[in-house]
């Protein structure tokens, strides 16, 4: 099973098809970010058809497995849900706009929308820059670009495992293209790094200048867990992917 494709720019032909899209991406940023995993086939299924039926996101958390097992089917009349034979959704199922993040809040705003991870963030390194790509879904009803007139850019925000804000207003990062209302389209994000290395949270946002920080006003903006290396020099670089070189050669003689 894999996971929607993150890296095509997707027009949806009807609101039940958006719905059925949003369900899926709130599932699957569940699974990573809770228990390192992607949904069973058999989740998908259930869980999706739960969401977009008004089934309550904090109850789906609950009773999600911690590991790589099943769904857990209850006698509580308010969480079951039958499993459907196709994932189809009514027109009458309202739109789960649910804000998944660590701590899971429902927003409202008229910037609704998800961001997730594409791949892998990659090492961080304190004080240097570094790239990550993200996946934005605009669930409003207006058109977010990198215009001249109150423009809309990436952002993050950088905070400390205590809940500390370190760095409020990173830098910002164009958005490649407009992302139009009911669309999804992959946006790369520059980000510097804290100057002293550590654990910290990364907060991935949008800003729209002049108007509202974008996770203020309806947006689920991403979270995850990034630990920031201490930085090298580039010689310094050089020597240790060369001692890691070394010690991978010499395990294989062994």
């Amino acid at each position: 099973m894999t996971q929607p494709n993150d890296r095509s720019n997707i027009k949806f032909n009807s609101l039940a098809e958006l719905k059925l899209s949003h369900a899926k991406t709130l599932l699957f940023h569940a699974c990573q970010t809770q228990f390192r995993r992607e949904p069973t086939d058999r989740e998908l299924l259930y869980w999706t058809d739960f969401l977009v039926n008004e089934g309550d996101l904090h109850e789906m958390l609950k009773r999600l497995p911690d590991g790589p097992g099943e769904i857990a089917l209850t006698a509580d009349p308010l969480a079951s849900v039958c499993l459907p034979e196709a994932a189809l959704v009514s027109e009458k199922a309202s739109m789960a706009a649910d804000s998944l993040n660590q701590d899971v809040a429902q927003k409202s705003g008229a910037h609704q929308g998800v961001i997730s991870l594409v791949g892998s963030a990659g090492l961080f390194y304190a004080g240097r820059p570094s790239k990550i790509y993200v996946l934005v879904e605009n669930l409003s009803a207006i058109t977010w670009v990198s215009g001249q007139v109150e423009p809309v850019f990436a952002c993050y925000h950088w905070i400390d495992k205590t809940g500390n804000i370190i760095i409020y207003d990173g830098i910002r990062s164009r958005l490649p293209e407009a992302i139009e209302p009911a669309t999804r389209k992959q946006v790369p994000v520059s980000v510097i790094a804290p100057p002293v290395a550590g654990d910290y949270i990364l907060e991935v946002t949008l800003v729209h200048e002049g108007v509202t920080w974008m996770e203020d006003d309806g947006l689920a903006s991403l979270r995850f867990e990034i630990t920031v290396d201490p930085s090298l020099s580039e010689s310094g670089l050089k020597i240790m992917k060369e001692l890691q070189w070394a010690k991978a050669s010499a395990a294989e003689k062994f």
